[in-house]
């Protein structure tokens, strides 16, 4: 038996377990769980999406297989994004620099949650410019979700009532 936590749909080999259980005739059964994304938000008392901050949540690896080329973070982070990245720690500097380098504000909050939903779990808030440095002084090195959030743009609120001619 292999019980895994979260849903093993998402960032997990549930491809590859399912074929190499069923070619040795395992039965298998699959379970979905809460993803880490949700488990680490509710552990920030955050939602995933925040009315008129982001409108766009973005769950992504940083673990690829060996070859594959960096992912496209600045593709993935713009205003109005929630950006969750799994198994992100040991490449968080290629990270901030590639989200530097496109003009994303290092000033932007980022917060890790490791360990979410177990009596091991750590939360780590600093701004987005200071995240290795910060997961290094902290220590952090067990799975671990890292939240950016991006606000959209300071836009005037809608009128309310009649509007006047």
């Amino acid at each position: 038996m292999r019980l895994k936590s979260g849903d093993p749909g998402v960032f997990g080999r549930l491809a590859e377990e399912l074929e190499a259980a069923r070619a040795a005739g395992i039965p298998v059964e699959i379970v979905p769980g809460v993803i880490a994304a949700c488990a680490a938000a509710a552990t920030l008392g955050r939602r995933l999406s925040e009315r008129g901050q982001t409108d766009r949540l973005m769950l992504a690896t940083a673990t690829c297989r060996p070859g594959d080329p960096e992912p496209d973070w600045p593709a993935m982070l713009r205003e109005g994004t929630t950006l969750a990245i799994y198994m992100g720690l040991r490449r968080a500097g290629p990270l901030v620099q590639a989200l530097a380098g496109a003009g994303v504000p290092l000033s932007l909050e980022a917060e890790v949650v490791a360990a979410a939903s177990t009596a091991r779990e750590r939360v780590l808030r600093c701004r987005l410019g200071d995240l290795p440095g910060a997961l290094a002084r902290a220590g952090i090195a067990e799975a671990a979700v890292i939240f950016l959030r991006w606000p959209k743009a300071a836009s005037p609120a809608p009128a309310k009532g009649p509007r006047a001619a």
